[in-house]
């Protein structure tokens, strides 16, 4: 028997909910483990574990989301990406009542681990499903509410952590830890009523389903000549890729041959985690209040509000950055200023933890807070929009879980090496991440291309028909709204047509999924 779904005013807000829940989940983990490895009644559940096992404690959730989020693109095609979705919450619902119920290290590394096997699965499905059911126009900024719940259930989890440090029991860290469970259970209710990818169902050959959806989505009639166009739009670039897919052989991608350049646009998406985790981010969120407490001097108490209220700050900037800024500024500026800035920001904290001065400490304390404010604003929302843009349907799953795996296999490194990077080395750890911060700009500077504004099927044409020069004003806010794809239709398809920047073109957009 299938499902009642949801009215059709509600499907994208639905799914936009409903998605925003399952991805608040990394978010809630980074914002609890700074708070619960700081909780004395951990400390004695655990018999004060030393700064290898923190290490372990912490990065074995990471390490769980590395294990799926390969395996989760197998998952994502076949059974959908919705399924793939209702699979991980019910995983990582296991592992949280696990870490819950846990009385040692090892079970509660298990029960850590078994929550990252679900997690992997989520962050796989949800900015595919997310970017398959959204209009173009404002798909950076519906991801960048995903990303604003994520930052918000680190805020919330933050305060939480804060009033149970009072609590003389060991419910000071299980009910925290306890928590995650509400938001996995929330996407697992609301996730079956609502409506799968018109895209996917196109590939699956479910052509009414999909213009059901597409109807849904855009709150029109099924029948009318609006979502007819669209409709026909997108199926011609899914018949279009699977006719190149049946004529394509793997090593096309990497002998040139292939002219989606998918290769080039699975490493670009791939790299954007690759950046954000060596950017440094989780170094500060998973560690944040022991870093307050033990690198600045700062007590127990003022560590915990300093967490709370860092969070608040990078909610706030992730907020603007998604109303305000991702459709207006463009990716790649974002992108590129974003690691300038990050980088300056670690080098003036290596410089002040340094010197070991009380003055010096209020000045690392202040480039911490502005590396979150930048990050809000840059990072936290392009490396989860990009790989689902840049890459083509074909590879869409693939790229998107590729991407994803080098996120969580970075990141599990960053978070298994950062308390013994900083008790061994101590400042001069913060140098690691200046330097990848500053390598990382150069990088996005040479190589990466702007989607903003662009849908995933004019993405796919840019990629196979046209390629432009470096220039500095791809880097400039919101000058991807000068450029302009020209093509003379009387050139044949594997000639290249000029891409180029005009001083004046008028955008218009389309409201089209």
């Amino acid at each position: 028997m299938k499902l009642p779904k949801l009215p059709q005013w509600y499907s994208f807000y639905g799914i936009t909910l409903a998605c925003s829940f399952g991805f608040a989940l990394f978010g809630i983990d980074t914002g609890l483990m700074s708070g619960v490895l700081a909780n004395q009644q951990f400390k004695e559940q655990f018999d004060y574990p030393n700064d290898t096992i923190v290490g372990q404690i912490t990065s074995s959730f990471d390490l769980g989301c590395f294990i799926t989020a390969v395996a989760a693109s197998i998952i994502n095609n076949r059974w959908s990406r919705k399924s793939t979705v209702i699979i991980g919450c019910v995983i990582h619902i296991i592992g949280g009542i696990i870490q819950t119920a846990s009385y040692g290290v090892p079970e509660f590394i298990v029960g850590r681990i078994i929550a990252g096997l679900g997690n992997g699965f989520i962050t796989v499905a949800i900015p595919v499903w997310q970017s398959e059911c959204t209009p173009a126009h404002v798909r950076g900024r519906m991801l960048g509410f995903l990303c604003l719940l994520n930052s918000l259930g680190g805020v919330l989890i933050c305060w939480v952590n804060y009033g149970m440090k009072f609590v003389d029991s060991g419910v000071a860290w299980r009910f925290p830890v306890a928590t995650q469970l509400l938001f996995s259970g929330a996407t697992l209710i609301m996730a079956p009523f609502l409506g799968e990818s018109p895209r996917w169902l196109l590939i699956k050959g479910r052509d009414e389903e999909a213009r059901t959806v597409l109807a849904g989505l855009n709150n029109a009639d099924p029948e009318s000549d609006e979502i007819q166009a669209l409709f026909t739009e997108i199926k011609y670039h899914v018949d279009h890729e699977e006719e190149l897919a049946q004529s394509a052989k793997l090593k096309d991608l990497f002998n040139g041959k292939d002219r989606m350049k998918n290769l080039r646009r699975i490493l670009l998406g791939a790299s954007s985690q690759f950046m954000q985790q060596w950017g440094g981010i989780n170094v500060i969120l998973y560690y944040a209040t022991v870093i307050y407490e033990d690198s600045l001097g700062f007590s127990n108490n003022m560590a915990y509000i300093l967490t709370a209220c860092n969070q608040m700050n990078y909610s706030l900037f992730l907020f603007i950055a998604a109303a305000f800024l991702v459709e207006r500024v463009g990716r790649k500026p974002l992108m590129f200023w974003g690691l300038v800035v990050q980088g300056i920001c670690f080098a003036v904290v290596a410089g002040s933890l340094s010197s070991g001065s009380k003055n010096a400490g209020i000045v690392a304390i202040s480039f911490m807070f502005l590396y979150y404010s930048t990050f809000g604003t840059t990072w936290s929302l392009s490396p989860w929009l990009y790989p689902t843009e840049i890459n083509s349907l074909q590879y869409r799953n693939t790229g998107a879980a590729i991407a994803t795996a080098t996120n969580w296999i970075c990141n599990y490194i960053v978070v298994l090496i950062t308390p013994s990077g900083i008790a061994n080395i101590q400042w001069r750890y913060y140098l690691i991440y200046m330097v990848m911060n500053f390598a990382g700009a150069i990088g996005i500077y040479m190589y990466y291309e702007e989607t903003a504004g662009l849908t995933l099927e004019e993405v796919d044409e840019f990629f196979e028909y046209g390629m432009r020069k470096r220039s500095f004003k791809e880097v400039i806010p919101g000058n991807f709204r000068k450029r302009k794809l020209v093509r003379d239709p009387a050139v044949p398809a594997h000639d290249k047509p000029e891409d180029e920047f005009v001083e004046d073109v008028k955008v218009e957009h389309i409201n089209k999924v």
